[in-house]
């Protein structure tokens, strides 16, 4: 998704550049790896080859493949709920959201995210699973607020705050700030 621009504790958020794709390959997860492809390709620059600005088709088909990969995973019961398939349900869920498809965002992909989390035992739990687990419950929440706040949609995640300083972030018109940055 590219370098989170927001005051988010001393760390900064550089964890979020790297994390997606070294789960992918990790947990060798191609929905993973074609969703984390698909939103560079959006989040590119337009002079970048990659960018869908440049290559519309590629974008398009790399989020189709993420899709298709997603649907084998979901339906895998030793691959359902790992991190990297979480993962990519908030990658789609986020661009989706926030840039097209909204009615499948928050209808299919908002509930499906949310019961994924609650059977995982929910952010807390998926927080205490080291490093990772951290990181992905940070980066759900993220994404929550600023979809709920750019949609006007309830959170999903309820009041969960890992970090205090989540909390005090400023979350009108994140997403444009974060847009002017790419």
């Amino acid at each position: 998704m590219g370098m989170i621009a927001v005051d988010w504790g001393q760390q900064g958020n550089t964890e979020f550049v790297d994390f997606p794709l070294q789960v992918s390959i990790a947990q060798r997860e191609p929905a993973m790896f074609y969703a984390v492809l698909s939103n560079t390709s959006v989040m590119a620059p337009p002079s970048n080859a990659i960018s869908m600005r440049q290559q519309p088709f590629m974008s398009q088909w790399l989020r189709h493949k993420a899709v298709e990969a997603l649907r084998k995973a979901i339906t895998d019961p030793t691959r359902a709920y790992t991190d990297s398939v979480i993962m990519t349900v908030i990658y789609v869920y986020f661009n989706e959201a926030l840039r097209s498809e909204r009615d499948i965002a928050v209808n299919v992909h908002a509930p499906a995210l949310k019961r994924m989390v609650a059977a995982r035992g929910g952010l807390k739990v998926i927080a205490s699973n080291g490093k990772d687990g951290l990181i992905l419950s940070r980066y759900l929440t993220w994404c929550d607020r600023i979809i709920s706040n750019t949609l006007g949609t309830p959170l999903l995640f309820g009041d969960y705050v890992e970090d205090l300083t989540v909390g005090k972030t400023q979350w009108n018109g994140m997403w444009s700030k974060v847009q002017t940055i790419m």
